[in-house]
C-alpha cells in the first residue's frame, strides 16, 4: 500500500496557497515595509556621533590619509601661480607641416 498521508498533505499545502495567495503576498509586502520603517527609526534617532568613525580600523581606511594631505597642500585661489607650459619636444598632428 502507498502512503497517502504525505499526498494529502501536499495537495491541501497546495490549496491553501492558491486560495490565501494575494493575503500571503500582503503579509510578506507589511513585513517588509516594517522592516523598512524600524531600521529607518533607528537610523534617525541613533544617528552616529560625530567622533565615532567605522571605517578607520580597516585598512581601506588607511588610503583615505594620503590624498586628504595632497589636498591640503595645493594653493588657494588668491595665490598666483605660473601659467601651464606644454611639455617639450613632440609634433602635433593637427597641423600641416
Amino acid at each position: 500500500m502507498k502512503d497517502i498521508s504525505i499526498r494529502l498533505s501536499g495537495r491541501s499545502i497546495v490549496t491553501a496557497v492558491k486560495r490565501f495567495h494575494l493575503t500571503l503576498f500582503i503579509i510578506f509586502i507589511a513585513g517588509i515595509l516594517a522592516g523598512v520603517v524600524l531600521l529607518t527609526n533607528n537610523v534617525v534617532l541613533n544617528p552616529p556621533k560625530a567622533g565615532d568613525t567605522t571605517g578607520q580600523d580597516t585598512p581601506g581606511g588607511q588610503q583615505i590619509i594620503s590624498p586628504l594631505s595632497g589636498l591640503n597642500s595645493l594653493h588657494t585661489s588668491s595665490e598666483l601661480n605660473a601659467a601651464p607650459q606644454a611639455p617639450g619636444g613632440g609634433k602635433n598632428p593637427f597641423i600641416d607641416e
